[in-house]
Order: structure tokens, then sequence, then C-alpha cells
């Protein structure tokens, strides 16, 4: 069963948000699913080309990979490139 079930808005109190790296950036980007209507959503935080911070919501796995691209200094589109990569990754396992 996922954590927290899917269901209306009120579900998502529950939900583990993680955040990982520096909060105070240049812009927030959405690059894996949607702050308003997705229980499951990665942010990134950019602070000119780099990679600062990172927020998820119901993604723990995801975490710990993106504060490796953090700590080697990832510039913002490795990190988008990287999320791309595992959301089509996420993809082909839904359908096999």
């Amino acid at each position: 069963m996922r954590y927290p079930p899917r269901g209306n808005r009120q579900d998502r109190a529950c939900a583990p948000v993680q955040f990982v790296g520096v909060p105070d950036c240049d812009e927030l980007c959405v690059v894996d699913g949607d702050l308003v209507d997705d229980q499951e959503t990665v942010a990134c935080y950019r602070t000119g080309d780099r990679l600062t911070g990172l927020r998820t919501m119901n993604r723990r796995a995801e975490i710990m990979k993106y504060r490796t691209l953090i700590a080697r200094g990832a510039t913002f589109d490795a990190a988008v490139a990287f999320a791309e990569q595992r959301r089509a990754t996420r993809a082909a396992r839904t359908t096999a």
C-alpha cells in the first residue's frame, strides 16, 4: 500500500517531505510531479547554474541520489537530466 493512500488533498498533510541542501536560491523548479495536484514531487533549488537544494514529497528513495549531485557540485541541467532519467525508469517499470 502506498503511504499515504492517494485521495483528497487532506492526505497530503501526512506526506513525508524531505529537504537537502540550501533553500536560499534564485529559482525553485519542479522537475518531477506537480506541487498542486501530485502527491509525489521533486523540486530543485537553483543558484546560478548549480543545483543547491532539493525538496521531495513521498520520494524518500530519491533524496540521497540528489544529495550526491549537490555534494559533487552538479549543474542544474545535470539535475534536470537526472530527473528525466528517473521518470523514464519509473515509467518503464509500470508498463512492464
